[in-house]
């Protein structure tokens, strides 16, 4: 929910990897996963890692409690491929 990954497939065999992460691992562990697939020689990560902030990481949760406790998105909760992404970077929420 946290996390908003994308890729874009250059030249046939290299992958540039985009998007934001809230946790450094998470990228780290993209480039790798992608790094498995077959015939993908090269990855360039320019995942951006957002910065450390209590501040943000609590408006990220409230967020999510605003958008998932409600009604009728709530039933999208469980789901590891939440349809809504919350990015907050110094207090600037996108989704």
């Amino acid at each position: 929910v946290f996390d908003n990954l994308a890729f874009r497939l250059v030249e046939g065999n290299k992958v540039i990897l985009l998007g934001q992460v809230a946790r450094p691992a998470v990228a780290r562990n993209a480039e790798d996963a992608v790094l498995r697939v077959e015939g993908i020689r090269r990855v360039s990560n320019e995942i951006e890692v957002l910065p450390l902030s209590r501040f943000d990481d609590e408006i990220r949760v409230r967020t999510a409690r605003a958008i998932y406790g409600s009604f009728p998105l709530n039933r999208y909760a469980g789901n590891p491929l939440a349809p809504i992404r919350i990015v907050v970077k110094g207090g600037h929420v996108t989704l």
